[in-house]
């Protein structure tokens, strides 16, 4: 009965973070953030925050 409920509540696991990750990648898709998905939304923010930084600098 063990090693059967620890089965059953990986596949429950599973699940949910399957439906989860479903209904995030429907939500990016759905508003045009695809790229979020490669993490292009943070390496953009970052970047735009590090060139203004860059163009502030003295440098």
């Amino acid at each position: 009965m063990g090693p059967n409920t620890a089965f059953l509540m990986s596949i429950v696991c599973f699940a949910v973070f399957a439906y989860v990750m479903y209904w995030v990648i429907r939500a990016s898709v759905r508003a045009g953030v695809r790229d979020a998905l490669r993490g292009a939304r943070l390496s953009g923010d970052g970047r735009m925050s590090f060139e203004d930084s860059e163009r502030g600098s003295p440098r």
